[in-house]
């Protein structure tokens, strides 16, 4: 069977035809890299005595009584999730395991572009005299999630992963892409994604690298001053733009408006956002599409995006404002939505119900997570997309569990996003008490203008102290702690440990007062 297919294999498949194709494939990577090579689920199934051989397809996960994996369950194992096949260097390994090495070649550069009309790097064979031990298994670098401590969860990937990264990446920014290219426009593009050791960034720069016209070569979050940034946005008349909702709106547009004001210089007539990272509001979309038109857009296109660290080449977004996340990437890692009672107790639900969403890669090495629950729920769509016709993998009203206790049962632990940061809010909490003078810890997060959804998340952390520290001092260590863990300024306010407790029968430790978020 082909490894990698075209885009245009991709969009042509029927849904059953990729269903198909991802069973087999899942089944020889579990056979070929899974069984061999993770140390994770050879021990898992070793203590159950289930044959990983006898995996033929995604269903028999669920049907073997192989477990999912928790956002907690993967931290306290990480290194175990890593394929290593100690065989492929040293000989059988000390139980008898032979070690393997991924099976079938990564076929050459294709033209895979939708239009047939641009190249997308689809994959390269190992270069520079790389052994194919070093190309497949050797950790090259890694990205990192739920940085709140100050000891962030790495994701290894290796350099075939990188290539893999390469393909998912640009095909999704090919699809925005297509929105300049039939309007005969060059796609003149900018990652304002903030910069850091996450797959947000580099998945939307290495996309931009290898398909748009022009890539300013920019990053949000201090890279550069924003003021500085809209300037060269207008002078190199960006039309393709990747960002975070909150600072596209907040930030950039207007310093974007105002800029264009002192310069006389206009936005291009098209332009098109993927934005990604944080709920998109109608009134947020409403706000970027006025301010857009304001200088000088006759059209502006915003398409969503979505993707985990862990869920590592599921690369989704929009073909379409409105169409649904589409998985441009579902020949190299799939979803299925789980009904999650616990890591060992949980069932698929079937096209067009809603559910947990489990991660099945079908490809890749580095850290391999089949059955990683992401702690986001979504609804499958059935049938293909109206809009392109495409039977890819798409998920409809992707949302993070924001109920504590429901979090803490699906993940292990509790996190939310704060400026498009993932915070991992019990590690956040746990770090701080453990610095002196800190007696309690109540962790907030709310809007800068509470009657405003789309303004600003604002991060507060309500401290009670004990009297032998001075308050201003404490103070100044909570926010330098806080800040950088998780790359996040926060608002700390010192009170009694009585007035921060309050008189209700239990006390919430972390509090999301965002419009429709539970607290606990």
């Amino acid at each position: 069977m082909r490894r990698i297919l075209s885009m245009q294999q991709l969009q042509r498949m029927t849904r059953a035809e990729l269903a198909s194709f991802q069973d087999r494939k899942f089944a020889r990577f579990v056979r070929d890299q899974v069984a061999p090579n993770v140390e994770y689920y050879r021990r898992n199934a070793r203590s159950r005595a289930i044959d990983l051989d006898a995996v033929e397809s995604i269903a028999d996960w669920q049907r073997l009584g192989l477990p999912l994996v928790t956002k907690a369950e993967y931290r306290r194992h990480t290194q175990e999730f890593v394929a290593s096949p100690v065989a492929s260097r040293s000989g059988a390994g000390a139980d008898g395991s032979t070690g393997t090495l991924p099976g079938g070649a990564i076929p050459p550069s294709v033209n895979v572009s939708p239009l047939d009309t641009r190249p997308v790097l689809v994959g390269t064979a190992p270069v520079n005299g790389d052994s194919a031990y070093r190309y497949f298994f050797e950790v090259f670098t890694a990205f990192h999630t739920g940085g709140s401590t100050g000891e962030p969860t790495a994701v290894h990937l290796t350099r075939f992963d990188c290539d893999l990264y390469d393909i998912a990446g640009s095909r999704e920014v090919a699809i925005a892409a297509l929105h300049l290219w039939r309007r005969n426009m060059p796609c003149r593009a900018a990652n304002l994604y903030p910069f850091a050791i996450h797959k947000g960034w580099w998945t939307f720069n290495n996309g931009v690298e290898k398909v748009a016209d022009f890539s300013l070569r920019s990053a949000a979050g201090g890279a550069i001053a924003t003021e500085r940034l809209a300037r060269h946005l207008l002078q190199s008349q960006v039309n393709l733009m990747f960002a975070t909702p909150s600072f596209l709106r907040n930030r950039l547009l207007p310093v974007l408006t105002q800029a264009s004001r002192d310069t006389g210089i206009s936005v291009p007539p098209v332009v098109v956002c993927c934005l990604g990272g944080e709920p998109i509001l109608p009134s947020l979309r409403a706000d970027v599409e006025d301010s857009f038109h304001a200088i000088g857009a006759e059209t502006v296109i915003q398409l969503n995006t979505y993707g985990s660290t862990e869920g590592r080449f599921g690369c989704f977004s929009e073909c379409a404002p409105g169409t649904g996340y589409h998985g441009w990437g579902s020949d190299l890692s799939t979803v299925r939505l789980i009904d999650f009672r616990s890591s060992t107790d949980w069932e698929f639900v079937e096209e067009g119900g809603e559910g947990y969403i489990a991660v099945f890669p079908l490809d890749g090495s580095g850290s391999v997570l089949p059955g990683f629950v992401t702690g986001d729920r979504a609804v499958s769509a059935a049938g293909p997309c109206e809009h392109c016709g495409s039977s890819v993998d798409r998920l409809l009203s992707i949302g993070r569990v924001q109920d504590v206790a429901s979090q803490l049962r699906v993940m292990g632990t509790v996190e939310s996003k704060v400026k498009g940061t993932t915070v991992n809010l019990t590690d956040l909490r746990a770090t701080l008490l453990d610095m002196r003078g800190v007696r309690e810890v109540q962790v907030v997060i709310d809007k800068s203008d509470p009657s405003d959804l789309s303004s600003l998340d604002v991060l507060k952390l309500r401290v009670a102290i004990s009297d032998d520290v001075e308050p201003a001092d404490l103070i100044q260590n909570v926010a330098s702690t806080c800040k950088s863990a998780t790359e996040v300024t926060p608002h700390v306010e010192v009170m009694e440990l009585g007035a921060l407790l309050g008189e209700g029968v239990k006390f919430r430790t972390i509090d999301d007062r965002r419009a429709g978020r539970t607290r606990l």
